[in-house]
């Protein structure tokens, strides 16, 4: 029974960070749209609309890792999980750096609640991360 138990629990654990991976790539998804509409405007910089066709590959790479290590976390694969903590990292270095690096600072306005958007990403990674250490 206590096995039967532990299984149960393992696969909401895993659930759990499957869908907090997946929500953090539609969290993507969105920081990404703005970004790159904001950007891939014709009346700014052609600086900026370089920057936009990068982030637009970076946000795309970000959404594919996040979707497939969500996949494999689901399929009780720990690099799901190690991916999911890579790819949520790499979201909040780019919404830091539109945050509050970039000239201008195209994510300010969303400023200091927006890392919000970027924190599933994360937290599916460590929750697979410590699911998979604890069995």
């Amino acid at each position: 029974m206590d096995e039967r138990h532990e299984e149960a629990n393992l696969a909401k654990k895993l659930k759990v960070s499957a869908a907090l991976g997946f929500l953090g790539a539609a969290n993507s998804m969105a920081i990404g749209f703005y970004l790159i509409t904001t950007t891939l405007t014709p009346f700014l910089i052609s600086d900026l609309m370089i920057q936009g066709y990068l982030v637009s590959i970076v946000i795309s790479a970000i959404v594919i890792a996040l979707s497939y290590g969500s996949l494999l976390t689901l399929k009780s694969q720990s690099t799901g999980a190690e991916m999911n903590v890579a790819a949520g990292l790499a979201l909040a270095f780019v919404y830091i750096y539109y945050a509050y690096l970039s000239d201008p600072p195209l994510l300010r306005w969303l400023s200091p609640s927006g890392i919000l958007l970027v924190l599933p990403s994360i937290f599916s990674g460590l929750i697979g991360i410590l699911t998979f250490n604890n069995n």
